[in-house]
């Protein structure tokens, strides 16, 4: 009652993140039980608000590293998506977490957009270590890590749950 709206949108942040952190703990638990299973858990959602949610988890992070994250969301306010949150969910964390995590200077942008075959079109793009060519396949198998990355926190297991959500999504990551 005594909070002031910076503050009480501080905590709003925090606990929807924290709900978003319980169903990532469940889809983790999940995945451990059905290895080798691909099974989808269907819903519709609005897209924007999953967007809006992973770019508020970030967006602290980012500035107490000194590099900004920019948020270019083409899709629109009313487009509602029938998918997988959870995994979705999953596979954005990774990915921007990652960008973010690899990341010391400059900026990582989070592109969302309708492609031309009526498909969601996500795009990270970061001023990070990058991925030496000959590593980029094989960084998305269990337990794989670059030599740049090994110095980071991790297990090299992110990439991998990732990649496997987006290929049971019917999706690709490049």
């Amino acid at each position: 009652d005594n909070l002031n709206s910076d503050q009480q949108e501080l905590i709003d942040k925090v606990l929807d993140a924290s709900s978003h952190m319980i169903d990532l703990i469940n889809e983790i638990i999940n995945i451990s039980k059905n290895v080798g299973e691909s099974r989808l858990n269907l819903c519709e959602f609005e897209l924007n608000t999953l967007i809006t949610n992973i770019y508020n988890i970030f967006e602290s992070i980012a500035l107490s590293k000194g590099i900004k994250l920019i948020l270019n969301n083409e899709i629109s306010s009313e487009f509602i998506l029938k998918s997988d949150k959870n995994k979705l969910f999953y596979i954005l964390l990774n990915i921007i977490g990652n960008a973010i995590k690899f990341t010391s200077k400059g900026e990582v942008v989070f592109n969302c957009r309708m492609s031309n075959k009526n498909r969601v079109l996500f795009e990270i793009i970061d001023t990070g270590i990058g991925i030496d060519k000959t590593m980029q396949k094989e960084i998305f198998q269990s337990h794989i890590r670059t030599k740049e990355g090994s110095v980071y926190e991790g297990n090299g297991l992110g990439l991998a749950i990732a990649n496997k959500n987006i290929i049971t999504l019917g999706s690709e990551l490049k």
